[in-house]
């Protein structure tokens, strides 16, 4: 949703997930690339003088998880990049999140277009509490790690849950943050699924006990 949003300003270039090694397919470059070539050839090369700024999205998981060994330095390189704006775009909710990534996992569907509808079946999630749990940990110990390797860049800090309910609010915050001139922007994607969570798991009682008492169990109430 922010990807495209800002993608609809006029001063404004949003790459796809340069470093997502499943998607090289759709880039002019190979997993061989070293990210240096990458960012200099592909992402921050000259523009003409009407962009203002130049991004793309990377997940938080790539910083563990990076499959390719050409691309291991990733982070390093970017904090040596000059006048870069770090948007650290999170869920507060993130059962929500677990359950809407295992979602996408399960039917392949990412994104739905704004103003679109889902035609399929709403379906309902099997959750395994300990893997929720395993996700909940690492989710937050990349997060803690990931933060001060930007700690002379300017960082801010978006939640997808204040994207949903002021969205002008929160596109001209980012506007501001990355410095370009604002424009009234209208969010490109729809929620696929507006159910709650006690709807959309099967065991969600399950869970509901199994975190009772933990830090996590305001995800539940």
């Amino acid at each position: 949703m922010l990807r495209s949003s800002l993608l609809v300003h006029s001063n404004i270039i949003v790459h796809g997930e340069v470093f997502n090694h499943a998607a090289t397919a759709f880039f002019p470059y190979g997993v061989t690339e070293c990210p240096e070539n990458i960012l200099a050839n592909h992402v921050f090369h000259p523009y003409d003088k009407s962009v203002h700024a130049v991004g793309f999205p990377i997940h938080d998981f790539q910083f563990f998880t990076q499959p390719n060994k050409h691309w291991v330095n990733v982070w390093d390189v970017l904090s040596e990049v000059e006048d870069l704006h770090v948007i650290r775009l999170q869920r507060r909710n993130i059962a929500e999140q677990f359950v809407s990534n295992a979602m996408a996992q399960l039917t392949g569907k990412w994104w739905l277009y704004h103003q679109k509808t889902s035609k399929e079946r709403q379906k309902r999630l099997f959750c395994k509490p300990q893997k929720m749990m395993d996700y909940f940990v690492s989710l937050e110990k990349r997060q803690s790690e990931i933060e001060p390797i930007f700690f002379d860049h300017k960082q801010m800090t978006v939640y997808y849950e204040d994207m949903c309910t002021n969205f002008s609010c929160e596109m001209a915050n980012i506007q501001h943050f990355i410095g370009v001139d604002p424009m009234e922007i209208r969010p490109m994607t729809s929620k696929q699924d507006h159910r709650k969570i006690k709807d959309r798991v099967e065991n969600y009682d399950e869970l509901k006990e199994y975190f009772s008492g933990t830090q996590y169990a305001v995800f539940f109430n």
